[in-house]
């Protein structure tokens, strides 16, 4: 299983890292993604997600996750070490505007959380859909539409991974 760092300098929601690991340790096992690295997620106000869209994506509004993949850009050496961990990459999820959209959706917070994790997790293993053929980015929505409804039909209703509303 992937080593997970769960970063959380947002104060709008109180979100529980321990479930949100356990959410994405199940998202790996549902996806059959290579598991062998190092993720972090972090989550974010709109205000921090804009920033970094407007530096990356050169957009000046927040978005709702935003995917770093590690194997993106230039190859990185890897160390002649046994203990060596590679990166995955980083997912990053404006917890505000996950909101607004679940209330849009009208579905949970916790459920939104969940889609914007499996999206975020599919970007860094190679799925796409935007500047893509229409078949490429279907795939991409399909495969999101199956893990998310393994992930609920396994037990696994939304489950509240924030503290206070």
């Amino acid at each position: 299983m992937p080593l997970i760092n769960i970063n959380n300098p947002q104060d709008f929601k109180l979100i529980s890292p321990e479930k949100i690991e356990e959410i994405i340790r199940q998202l790996f096992l549902i996806a059959k993604l290579k598991d062998n690295g190092e993720l972090s997620v972090t989550f974010m106000n709109d205000e921090g997600i804009l920033e970094l869209n407007k530096t990356y994506r050169n957009i000046e509004a927040p978005t709702d996750v935003l995917s770093f993949p590690q194997s993106e850009g230039l190859e990185m050496p890897v160390p002649d070490d046994e203990n060596y961990i590679p990166l995955i990459g980083d997912i990053i999820i404006s917890v505000e505007t996950a909101e607004r959209q679940a209330k849009e959706m009208n579905h949970s917070l916790e459920r939104e959380l969940n889609i914007l994790l499996i999206h975020g997790l599919l970007h860094l293993y190679g799925y796409d859909h935007e500047n893509v053929s229409g078949e490429i980015a279907q795939k991409m929505r399909v495969e999101e539409k199956r893990i998310l409804s393994v992930l609920e039909k396994g037990g696994k209703k939304p489950e509240r991974i924030t503290e206070c509303y």
